[in-house]
């Protein structure tokens, strides 16, 4: 698809036009915060592009509807089958009071069932409230399944990857536990944001590191521990900044002998020992270290962090792989043209305001749409072309709110109801999460990228999944349940097998959880402690050193007072050590 192709809508076209004819660049309020956002000249050619109004939330607002969206946090639940002769309880991302039915996904990709069954009969001038009640009829996959997965029960997409335990978009990877997004790793424990990982323990935002612990931002180190944006580094620990060395302690260059017998001195099995050497290399290290404002690597004229190979970007995040081309304000892409408001999407070109979409072209507001084109409006998509207000649909065209016309009969329906829409100024906005409560906001991206509390999240309408906690007063008798962190055993070599039998209570959340065999191992393989919280606050946790996922904040370089942007927010620019990157690469590479 693209903006010079005839129109098919004629009517909705002309009243767009009306409206884009005439719109230049100014000043919004955003509906949701109130607060004022700029639209761009840039942005307007986009909307003439797609043949949309100009949107009514600020870049933040938009993302978190769609990151609210998005189900990437792994907290799984227990929930029936409503596939025919199914009653087992199957693995959900949907909590059990969800009104959602789900099909476990073996039935749900199945043959035994066609989503045009649930097919509603079109009344043109309420489509938003009819594919509402299509997408909460229309059963759900159980799961965000990813494809060629081996024993990957627990998991959350991914693809080619095998015994993987409780781990969000694991791709090419092998023996991954309680991690988010790693490519081509195996072998690693509470890892986020990585790639080409082996053996590697509580690692953020790294590539190319074996053998390492508490690594951020870190490339190519070995045998390591305790480093923060050092590269091409072996046996080095508690170290910052470093290029091409080896054998540092604390910054400071050892002999070999001299430095394998302090590090032996520092033994992270031991639970105090741990904590004294994180908040030891909290304060000598992380305090001083210089970081550079935004991360960038071969891109031209575009702004954002995270990102590779871009050319006319403006306002992205985590973008890689092949080469991306004219994007704005878009989050987890690659090999990306033309798009606008996407998050999540891999090969696609011509997306607006969409969440999760591969191998798509001409898609706007919708979700989880695989290998089609010129679809509007629709969710959980694939091979499917010209279809509007679709649910759950494959290999199929020429649809509205599932239901099969002719190409003559389906463009006078689309344009009649895109002119209604547009006419009513309901027109040209993602789906309202707090309208479809799909999923539960602190099991989304939306939790880690725009963070809120229970109490604030179902203040603004957000579904929230509420676990169970136990307490000393309930729980404190029971000798199969240890309450972190004093009911754990100190060191790793004073830990038995049995420990596996009993139920920890997380020091933070209160929350039960279980060692896997193969966890146990990983601890005792690498000399570190068993943890004192639960998987699911260790990945919280591990998101917060990641300063701002989606968000750029106008920052002025101490160095060389150039004006420009940074992920850090105003209170974090005073606390750390922070330049932009031309005064960076003078100081550091």
């Amino acid at each position: 698809m693209d903006g010079n192709q005839p129109t098919k809508t004629p009517v909705f076209d002309r009243h767009i036009d009306e409206i884009l004819k005439t719109l230049k660049p100014h000043q919004s309020k955003c509906k949701q915060c109130d607060e004022v956002f700029a639209i761009f000249k840039e942005d307007i050619d986009f909307y003439k592009i797609f043949q949309v109004p100009p949107p009514k939330f600020c870049p933040a607002c938009r993302s978190r509807r769609r990151a609210a969206f998005y189900p990437r946090l792994y907290d799984f639940f227990r929930k029936p089958c409503s596939a025919p002769g199914h009653s087992e309880q199957v693995i959900s991302i949907y909590p059990p009071e969800s009104p959602i039915k789900i099909y476990d996904l073996d039935f749900w990709f199945s043959d035994f069932w066609d989503p045009i069954e649930f097919q509603k009969d079109l009344t043109p001038e309420n489509f938003l409230k009819q594919f509402q009640e299509l997408a909460f009829e229309t059963p759900h996959p159980a799961g965000i399944r990813g494809t060629r997965l081996t024993d990957c029960n627990y998991t959350i997409g991914g693809l080619d990857s095998k015994d993987c335990y409780y781990t969000t978009t694991a791709a090419s990877s092998e023996n991954i536990c309680y991690s988010f997004m790693l490519l081509h790793s195996k072998h690693c424990l509470d890892c986020s944001d990585s790639e080409e990982l082996e053996l590697c323990y509580e690692i953020v935002d790294s590539k190319r590191c074996y053998n390492c612990s508490f690594l951020q931002d870190c490339t190519n180190c070995i045998d390591s521990d305790f480093l923060f944006d050092c590269h091409n580094c072996s046996s080095c620990f508690a170290c910052c900044n470093l290029r091409n060395r080896q054998y540092y302690f604390f910054n400071q260059p050892c002999t070999k002998d001299d430095y394998f017998k302090r590090r032996k001195d520092v033994f992270l099995g031991n639970c105090q020992a741990l904590k004294r050497t994180k908040k030891e290399f909290e304060e000598k290290v992380l305090k001083i270290a210089l970081r550079r404002n935004l991360y960038t690597k071969n891109t031209i004229n575009s702004l954002g962090h995270k990102i590779e190979n871009c050319q006319d970007c403006y306002f992205v995040f985590s973008g890689y792989g092949q080469e991306n081309q004219h994007l704005r304000y878009c989050e987890e892409f690659q090999g990306a043209k033309d798009l606008m408001d996407t998050c999540g999407t891999s090969y696609d070109s011509y997306i607006y305001d969409t969440a999760a979409a591969i191998r798509c072209s001409g898609v706007r507001f919708s979700f989880w749409i695989t290998n089609s084109s010129d679809i509007e409006y629709s969710m959980f998509c694939d091979n499917c072309h010209h279809c509007f207000g679709c649910f759950g649909l494959k290999n199929k065209e020429h649809c509205i709110l599932n239901k099969q016309y002719s190409r003559e009969d389906y463009w006078r329906l689309v344009d009649e109801i895109k002119t209604n829409l547009a006419k009513q100024n309901q027109y040209g906005e993602f789906f309202e999460p707090r309208v479809f409560k799909f999923y539960p906001y602190n099991n989304t991206m939306a939790f880690l990228s725009f963070p809120k509390t229970k109490e604030e999240a179902e203040k603004e309408g957000y579904l929230w999944a509420e676990r169970e906690r136990w307490s000393r007063e309930t729980k404190g008798s029971d000798p199969n349940v240890l309450f972190a962190p004093d009911g754990l055993p100190d060191d790793i070599r004073e830990v038995k097998d049995d420990i596996m039998n009993k139920a920890i209570v997380c020091e933070i959340s209160k929350r039960p959880f279980k060692l896997v065999k193969r966890e146990l191992d990983f601890y005792r393989q690498k000399g570190l402690p068993l943890p004192s919280k639960h998987p699911y606050q260790r990945l919280i946790d591990r998101s917060q050193k990641q300063a701002s996922r989606y968000s750029l904040y106008a920052f002025v370089c101490p160095k060389c007072q150039k004006q420009t942007h940074t992920i850090y927010p105003p209170e974090a620019q005073k606390e750390y050590n922070i330049c932009c990157e031309a005064c960076y690469l003078k100081e550091v590479v």
